[in-house]
């Protein structure tokens, strides 16, 4: 099954970020059983964002996880403490939609 959170700034990040004007929503983890899926953001394509399900390395808490606090209404945010997430900066539509082209951060 696949889900997506469907939230104004979130979309217009990820369409920023992966540099891809076609996003419509951000896909969430669709692995890890009740843990991790639909709870997440899609690690293949998040990497080491703080909102994924597992966590190796840095985590980062980018301009994702801030997006998705101020939409909620809960929150107002300074971007200007985001951390810089370099998984998919700027990869494009192909990356985002899981298309192997190469890509160092999932292709083999």
């Amino acid at each position: 099954m696949v889900s997506k959170l469907v939230t104004p700034k979130l979309i217009a990040e990820a369409k920023n970020h992966f540099n891809c004007d076609s996003i419509n929503g951000i896909y969430l983890e669709n692995e890890g059983g009740e843990t991790s899926e639909a709870s997440h953001f899609e690690k293949i394509l998040f990497g080491n964002e703080l909102m994924t399900g597992i966590q190796n390395g840095n985590p980062v808490l980018s301009r994702f996880t801030l997006a998705l606090l101020e939409d909620s209404g809960w929150y107002w945010v300074d971007y200007g403490l985001a951390q810089d997430l370099e998984w998919g900066k700027k990869k494009g539509c192909d990356f985002y939609s899981y298309l192997c082209k190469d890509f160092k951060e999932y292709c083999s």
